[in-house]
């Protein structure tokens, strides 16, 4: 059986000047679209050593491709780069913009999409009183995914 392609010819561009945004617009984006990018976010001297963190983590594969790879607990490991992400000033501020100064991080993931991934939509596993999968660590009656 062959894996489907991810074609990402068709997909639609958004040309925005992110930088540019004021929070407030930032989240009506979010609220609308359902996302919001935040520039800048990790200082490009970071990431070398983000990077070298992230290779040495061992990774599974996700049970419906070998191409889509992944490590769980991320803030369990020896990784105080990729660790310090967590908290990240800019992103800390936004968020208690959105949700006020009581924030929880569920989870740190790190996912690997290799050539080949059949691609997957983004989404949450979370819902507002539990989830018949995650249990009550995936409860949420608000809930965003940050992606780094």
């Amino acid at each position: 059986m062959t894996e489907p392609t991810n074609t990402t010819t068709d997909a639609r561009r958004v040309e925005i000047d992110w930088a540019q945004l004021t929070t407030a617009q930032r989240i009506k984006h979010l609220e609308i679209e359902g996302y919001v990018v935040l520039p800048d976010l990790i200082p490009t001297d970071e990431l070398p050593r983000i990077r070298q963190e992230l290779d040495r983590l061992p990774t599974v594969a996700t049970d419906y491709s070998e191409h889509q790879r992944g490590h769980s607990d991320v803030q369990w490991s020896d990784s105080p780069n990729c660790i310090n992400l967590i908290a990240l000033p800019a992103m800390i501020e936004f968020l208690t913009t959105l949700f006020g100064d009581e924030l929880i991080c569920t989870s740190c993931v790190f996912a690997l999409s290799r050539p080949g991934h059949p691609g997957i939509a983004i989404h949450t596993d979370a819902q507002p009183y539990g989830s018949a999968i995650f249990g009550m660590q995936a409860s949420s009656p608000r809930l965003v995914r940050g992606l780094y």
